[in-house]
């Protein structure tokens, strides 16, 4: 006998259990303040250099060449919009590490550009808190 009820409890179990069985972590938005761009030299700006919280997995220490202030927690946004590209500005967002294919876009780093802190591409960016 065919019982509908229990099929569905069956289908939406099974659908459950492939949603909770993914391993993969989910990327999480977080807060960050725009320092200012990674190089004043137009040949070597790899991007804007974002402090973020002590918690940001992926972060590092960076002394501004520039200013000479040192900042504990920080990377290097590749991607970030033009209209977000000023100093002191709050941005919420969500990114991952920069593939080699994405920093070979950006083509040749110059020598007088030190190596920017850890650039990453931003997935999704936004002036608002994160929801």
């Amino acid at each position: 006998m065919f019982r509908p009820a229990l099929l569905l409890a069956a289908v939406s179990t099974m659908l459950l259990a492939f949603q909770c069985g993914d391993d993969e972590p989910q990327p999480t938005c977080v807060g960050g303040t725009v320092l200012g761009a990674h190089c004043g030299s137009p040949s070597g700006n790899y991007g804007y250099v974002l402090e973020v919280p002590a918690d940001y997995p992926t972060s590092v220490s960076w002394t501004d060449p520039a200013t000479g202030t040192n900042y504990k927690h920080v990377v290097t946004a590749l991607n970030l919009p033009t209209d977000l590209q000023r100093a002191g500005h709050k941005v919420y967002f969500v990114s991952h590490p920069a593939t080699n294919a994405e920093l070979a876009a950006l083509g040749v780093r110059t020598a007088d550009c030190p190596a920017p802190p850890l650039p990453v591409t931003l997935e999704s960016v936004n002036s608002t808190p994160c929801q």
